[in-house]
């Protein structure tokens, strides 16, 4: 739990605007049309000057907060690690919740979410990350922290099982949700055919364990 307050923590700015002094209620704008413009727009339109235009604001006042893009794009991603860690967090944070039952509702979640329109976001990033180093960075870092998480609690499922052998299994879990977000994300159909109903492939994917 330690990691997901770590990135509870890291958030950029608060989430609500109210009683913020009005530099952090910028910052907290700013964000939120960064967000928008990020997963509607083509990828080359996602700049600052578009960015600018959309809060009708100077790039002044925009570079004042987030100097490049770059830094915005960070921002967005610590922005939605710490609102995905927080809602696990809240999952999890149930009086008697076993390891084995924690482990099966942080899957149940993550497959369940892909089909939340916002999960655009992650596939907007994986394309940015093929020419953008920052956007790699942050994208490896997202991985890590899914699969060290994913391992701590097959560990604590399975406390028999070694090290190694439960960093291979938080691997394929964390691979395998990555993978159904092509075929799963915004109730996709592949080859014509429904993808297996949520409760089925997190039962698959928990069988494993």
């Amino acid at each position: 739990m330690e990691l997901l307050q770590h990135y509870i923590s890291r958030r950029p700015v608060a989430l609500s605007s109210s009683g913020m002094p009005h530099g952090a209620r910028t910052e907290r704008r700013i964000l939120d049309a960064a967000y928008t413009l990020f997963v509607t727009a083509p990828a080359d339109e996602f700049t600052m000057r578009n960015l600018a235009r959309v809060l009708d604001i100077r790039m002044g006042n925009l570079t004042y907060h987030y100097k490049t893009k770059s830094d915005l794009v960070e921002a967005l991603v610590r922005d939605r690690m710490a609102t995905y860690s927080g809602d696990i967090l809240d999952l999890l944070q149930i009086t008697g919740t076993s390891p084995q039952d924690a482990l099966n509702k942080t899957i149940a979640y993550l497959v369940r979410d892909l089909h939340n329109p916002e999960i655009a976001f992650f596939p907007q990033l994986w394309a940015r990350a093929l020419h953008d180093p920052v956007a790699e960075g942050m994208m490896d870092e997202i991985h890590e922290i899914e699969r060290q998480f994913i391992a701590g609690l097959v560990r604590a499922t399975r406390p028999d099982w070694g090290r190694h052998r439960c960093d291979a299994l938080a691997w394929h879990i964390t691979a395998s949700i990555e993978w159904l977000t092509i075929f799963i994300g915004q109730n996709r159909r592949s080859g014509g055919i429904d993808v297996a109903p949520e409760e089925e492939i997190v039962s698959n994917l928990y069988k494993t364990v």
